[in-house]
C-alpha cells in the first residue's frame, strides 16, 4: 500500500469537503459534527422541518462488499491492516460522494470500526475474518449458568481493545491532525451483546425458564457499556456524548418480552449517555414502536429496512419524533423497475404528508450484490436520483 496513494486522497476529500455542493449538503442537517455513528455511517438530523419545506434529505448506503472489485481488496484484510483500512474507507468515502449525489455529506472523519463483533469480542468472544463477508463470531455461545461474570472490565488490557488502539494509532500517524481518526464506541444494545455471548437459542430459552439468569447477562454487557464508554472518554481526552442502541433483534421477541427485559436496560443507558441519538434495528419493529416510544430520550429513530407497511409504522410514532425511513434495497431498488420505483417512493412520502411526520431522512443502506457489484451500484445511484426528483418537485 503507497501512502502517496492515501495522502492524494486525503487531499481530494479536503477539496470535496470545502466544496460549494458539500456546504449545500450540510446545509440540510442541524447537527453534522454528531452524525457519523458507531457503525461508521451517517445519521443525520435535518434542519428543517416538513411543515417548513418539503425537502427531506435523501441518503444512500451499501455494504462493503459492493466495493471488493472495484478497489482490490478483501474484508479480512480491511479489518486487521490499519494501512488497507484506510486506503480503501477514503475510496469509498470518495466514491460515494461522487457516484450516488445525495444529500450525504463528505467529511473528515475517519471512522473505525470492526462491524457487529467488536463489543462481544471486547468480552472474551473470537472472531472469524472472511474474505468476500463481514467477520461473524466463532462460538454461539461462550457463557453458561456455571460462568462467572466478572464485576471489573480492564479494558486498557483487552485483546480487542489493544487491536483496535494500535490500528487507530497508526492510521492517525498517517492522516495527521487534519482527520479525525473515530476511536470505535460501544453501539450495539444490550440485547444483542446478550445473545452473541449466550447464544441465541439459549438466550430465548433462558427468557422463559430462567429469567434471573438472562437479566444477569443483560446487567453485565450494560455495565460493560457504560464502563467500556468511560474508558473511551478518558483514553481520547474526550466528554461522552449520546449513544446509540443497535438493535437488529428486537423482532425476535415480542413488545411485552421488550419491555420486561430489555427497555429497562436502553433506558439504564440512555440516562448513563444523557439521551440516545439513534436507535436502530434492521428488522420489522412496527408492533414494538409504542414500546420503543418510552425510551426516555431519543433523537433519531430508523423505521428499518424490514417495515414493509410504512403506514402502519409512521402512524405509531410520536409526530414530534424525528425518524428515518429506509428502504430494502433488494425489493425496492435492485428488482423493481425504475417507474416501479418512483411509484413505490411518492406512495410512502405521501403517507409521511398524511401522518404529519415533522422531520425524516429517506434512506436505503444494507444493500449487498444481487445482480453485480457495478450494476446494483448504478441502481442504487438510480434510486437517489428518482427520490430527489420526487422531492423536488414537492419543494
Amino acid at each position: 500500500m503507497h501512502n502517496s496513494e492515501i495522502l492524494k486522497n486525503l487531499d481530494k476529500i479536503n477539496k470535496y469537503c470545502d466544496s460549494s455542493n458539500n456546504k449545500n449538503r450540510n446545509a440540510l442537517f442541524e447537527n453534522c459534527k454528531d452524525s457519523v455513528r458507531g457503525d461508521i455511517q451517517w445519521h443525520g438530523i435535518p434542519k428543517k422541518s416538513a411543515n417548513e419545506t418539503d425537502y427531506m434529505p435523501v441518503t444512500a448506503e451499501c455494504l462493503n462488499e459492493l466495493w471488493i472489485d472495484k478497489f482490490h481488496f478483501t474484508l479480512d484484510e480491511f479489518y486487521n491492516d490499519p494501512e488497507i483500512y484506510l486506503s480503501v474507507l477514503l475510496k469509498m468515502k470518495i466514491a460515494k460522494y461522487e457516484l450516488f449525489c445525495d444529500d450525504t455529506p463528505i467529511d473528515r472523519n475517519i471512522p473505525l470500526s470492526f462491524a457487529t463483533v467488536f463489543e462481544a469480542c471486547t468480552l472474551g468472544a473470537d472472531a472469524q475474518y472472511h474474505e468476500n463477508n463481514e467477520p461473524s463470531l466463532i462460538s454461539s455461545s461462550i457463557i453458561d449458568e456455571t460462568t462467572e461474570l466478572p464485576l471489573k472490565f480492564n479494558f486498557t488490557d483487552n485483546v480487542m481493545v489493544e487491536k483496535a488502539k494500535a490500528i487507530y494509532e497508526k492510521i492517525q500517524s498517517i492522516v495527521g491532525d487534519e482527520f479525525k481518526v473515530v476511536f470505535p464506541p460501544w453501539f450495539r444494545g444490550p440485547q444483542g451483546v446478550a445473545l452473541y455471548l449466550r447464544g441465541y437459542d439459549k438466550f430465548m430459552i433462558d427468557m422463559h425458564i430462567n429469567p434471573d439468569f438472562s437479566h444477569r447477562i443483560l446487567a453485565y454487557v450494560t455495565k460493560a457499556a457504560k464502563e467500556y464508554t468511560t474508558w473511551r472518554a478518558n483514553f481520547l481526552n474526550e466528554g461522552i456524548e449520546k449513544g446509540d442502541l443497535f438493535n437488529d433483534d428486537i423482532p425476535l421477541i415480542s413488545p411485552s418480552d421488550y419491555d420486561t427485559f430489555f427497555l429497562p436496560y436502553e433506558n439504564e443507558l440512555c440516562d448513563f449517555f444523557k439521551g440516545i441519538y439513534y436507535w436502530h434495528s434492521c428488522g420489522d419493529i412496527s408492533k414494538h414502536i409504542p414500546n420503543i416510544n418510552q425510551i426516555h430520550s431519543m433523537e433519531l429513530l430508523d423505521i428499518g429496512v424490514s417495515v414493509d407497511d410504512k403506514h402502519k409504522a409512521l402512524n405509531s410514532i410520536h409526530k414530534d419524533q424525528c425518524i428515518e425511513i429506509r428502504f430494502l434495497a433488494s425489493k425496492y431498488i435492485q428488482n423493481m423497475k425504475p417507474e416501479e420505483t418512483e411509484n413505490y417512493m411518492r406512495n410512502v412520502i405521501a403517507q409521511c404528508k398524511e401522518s404529519r411526520i415533522k422531520k425524516y431522512v429517506l434512506r436505503t443502506s444494507g444493500m449487498g450484490i444481487i445482480n453485480n457489484a457495478e450494476e446494483d451500484l448504478l441502481r442504487l445511484k438510480s434510486w437517489v436520483e428518482i427520490t430527489k426528483k420526487i422531492q423536488n418537485e414537492l419543494a
